[in-house]
C-alpha cells in the first residue's frame, strides 16, 4: 500500500460533519466554504472563515483539494500534495502572490478603524517549505502560514501521506487572515482544476 492510500490516523476517526470542501475562487472573488458560496467582498465573510458550519458534509476524499474544519483550519489533501510536487520549482507563484496582496488589500481597505498594518517585515510571498507543501505570508510581522507540526487532525509524521493541516501565524487583523486563507483556497482550487 502506498503512503498516499493511508489516512493520517484523527482525520480517518473524525466526524464527517466537522469537515467542508474549501476553495477560492480568484475570478469570481468567492470562497466556497462547507457547501456555501461566501464573496470575497461580504463583510463577513471573516466570521465565516473563523467558524464555518457545514451545510452538508464532505467526505474526505483525495479528489478535493482542501477542507476547512468546524473551527476554521485548512487542511490540504494528496491532491494538493501531488500538484506541488508535479509542479516542482517550475511552479510560478506569482497568481498566488496577486491572490494574496488583491485580497489583503480589497479587506484592510474595508475595515473599520484607520488601523495602519505594523512590522511590515514581510511582504506579499509563497514559497516550498518541503515537497507538497508550502508557506504563504502577507504584510505583518510575520503574518503567514504553513504545515502544522502538531495539528489537530493531522501531524508531522503523518505527512507522507499526503495530507497537511495549515496553521495561522502572527496574525493581527482580518484582512491577513482572509487574505492567507485565500492564497491556500486558490491552490486548491488550481490543483482541483489540474486533473492529476
Amino acid at each position: 500500500m502506498s503512503t498516499f492510500e493511508t489516512m493520517p490516523t484523527m482525520l480517518a476517526e473524525a466526524q464527517l460533519t466537522d469537515f467542508g470542501e474549501f476553495y477560492y475562487d480568484a475570478n469570481n472573488q468567492d470562497f466556497f466554504i462547507a457547501g456555501e458560496v461566501v464573496a470575497m467582498a461580504d463583510k463577513d465573510v471573516y466570521n465565516c472563515l473563523l467558524s464555518p458550519m457545514p451545510e452538508k458534509s464532505a467526505e474526505i476524499s483525495r479528489e478535493v483539494g482542501a477542507f476547512i474544519t468546524s473551527f476554521g483550519t485548512i487542511i490540504t489533501t494528496p491532491l494538493v500534495h501531488k500538484w506541488l510536487r508535479l509542479n516542482g520549482e517550475e511552479t510560478n507563484f506569482n497568481d498566488v502572490n496577486n491572490v494574496l496582496r488583491y485580497v489583503f488589500e480589497e479587506k484592510l481597505d474595508k475595515q473599520d478603524d484607520d488601523t495602519s498594518v505594523g512590522g511590515q517585515l514581510y511582504g506579499f510571498s509563497s514559497h516550498f517549505v518541503r515537497e507538497g507543501q508550502v508557506r504563504l505570508s502577507v504584510t505583518g510581522d510575520c503574518a503567514c502560514c504553513g504545515p502544522n507540526l502538531f495539528g489537530t487532525f493531522v501531524e508531522e509524521h503523518e505527512w507522507e501521506t499526503g495530507f497537511a493541516e495549515y496553521e495561522l501565524h502572527n496574525i493581527d487583523f482580518p484582512a491577513q487572515h482572509v487574505a492567507l486563507l485565500a492564497g491556500l483556497g486558490h491552490l486548491a482550487l488550481t490543483a482541483k482544476n489540474a486533473q492529476l
